[in-house]
């Protein structure tokens, strides 16, 4: 798996690749039955693994969580709430100077960057509805990783502490029946990024700060039934996020650059289903 980092133009790479162990629990869909808390909570688990695969060797790290918990049953249809939680570290190398709470950095030094992005949210899974759909999700995001800004007084390139705040709508189609399935899903967002630190370079100019959040992801499955409960399944997928910032006036006091992300996965397993 390919996982990015955007926003930093000074890195010589935009991201950092990972093996990875998963682990995913999916009960079956609400059919009848009690309204309130219908089934067992959903989970899915992934774990970054420190190999040679990573560029960034032992300083590479991964976590990703995500928990949906069936809250009431509407009919064919189930109201979740759900929760997410994705960390990383990467070691980077600068391609170009740049400047971190005052201090001067040059090309070739190395970085070591976090990233941690939180969600919590409402889920409508519609799989027994006869809907194309398979959910739709209100989530709020919170998201800290440091941001590259350019200040138009001294045309310096700085790296901050961030925290990105938005809402988004979601919408999915991720079919789990045996053979070749497409799936996708699209995602919009609006909300603000925030100075995370004590430099509060943000704050000076919050026009600047808007931005929509654009997101794409289509995949590819291959599910085979091995028996009834045992299904061997082959997937690849490729996801686009894009940050579109609103303002463009000659008169903010910075310019953050429009940022798009880019990540890939390859994933191999088997599921047992009872």
């Amino acid at each position: 798996m390919h996982s990015p980092l955007a926003g930093i133009d000074a890195l010589k790479h935009d991201g950092d690749q990972y093996a990875a162990a998963e682990c995913h629990l999916r009960p079956q869909p609400a059919q009848g039955g009690r309204h309130w808390l219908p089934s067992l909570p959903a989970l899915e688990w992934t774990q970054g693994l420190r190999t040679e695969m990573s560029r960034s060797k032992g300083y590479g790290e991964f976590s990703d969580w995500r928990l949906s918990l069936p809250l009431y049953r509407i009919d064919t249809m189930t109201l979740a709430i759900t929760m997410e939680q994705q960390k990383q570290q990467q070691l980077h190398q600068l391609q170009h100077p740049l400047t971190i709470a005052g201090q001067s950095y040059l090309r070739g030094q190395n970085l070591l960057l976090n990233s941690t992005r939180e969600q919590q949210g409402i889920e409508l899974d519609t799989r027994r509805s006869g809907s194309p759909l398979s959910s739709v999700e209100l989530g709020h995001i919170q998201h800290w990783q440091p941001l590259s800004i350019r200040l138009r007084s001294t045309s310096q390139t700085n790296l901050t502490p961030a925290r990105f705040d938005y809402w988004q709508l979601s919408i999915k189609r991720q079919p789990l029946l045996p053979g070749w399935q497409a799936s996708w899903a699209f995602s919009l967002g609006h909300g603000q990024v925030y100075d995370d630190s004590n430099t509060k370079l943000l704050d000076d100019s919050a026009r600047a700060n808007d931005f929509i959040s654009l997101g794409l992801m289509l995949g590819v499955t291959w599910r085979w039934r091995v028996t009834p409960h045992l299904h061997w399944y082959n997937h690849v997928q490729t996801e686009s996020q894009n940050l579109l910032f609103l303002s463009r006036n000659k008169e903010d006091s910075l310019r953050i650059e429009d940022m798009s992300l880019l990540s890939y996965r390859v994933l191999s397993g088997i599921e047992w289903r009872f």
